[in-house]
């Protein structure tokens, strides 16, 4: 399910359930230029390794990515450098979950 998807389907719920749901008020606003790096994270995403606790995005994985896109060096390098950010503000978040599923 893409980011845009996820967002249609908790608008409906909130239309079906009259709620306001937590998570559409607490979403980031991410612009349609941005969009496709969002999509792209959680694409990426779904390649991580499986272990105990959360696992970094690979970057063999990224480059396997770009190159299966058609990057040329410039849009890999600038591809590598947001997923790199927003991974690491994800394994954050990640982190901070799992402490707080532990206590």
């Amino acid at each position: 399910m893409t980011h845009s998807e996820a967002i249609k389907a908790l608008e409906r719920w909130e239309i079906e359930n009259e709620e306001t749901s937590e998570v559409l008020n607490e979403r980031p606003i991410i612009t349609l230029s941005l969009l496709w790096y969002w999509e792209a994270f959680w694409e990426l995403s779904a390649t991580r390794s499986r272990g105990f606790g959360a696992q970094p995005l690979q970057h063999s994985q990224i480059l396997a990515y770009c190159q299966l896109q058609g990057f040329d060096e410039v849009e890999t390098r600038e591809l590598s450098y947001v997923m790199r950010a927003m991974d690491h503000a994800w394994m954050e978040w990640a982190e901070e979950k799992s402490e707080d599923a532990e206590s």
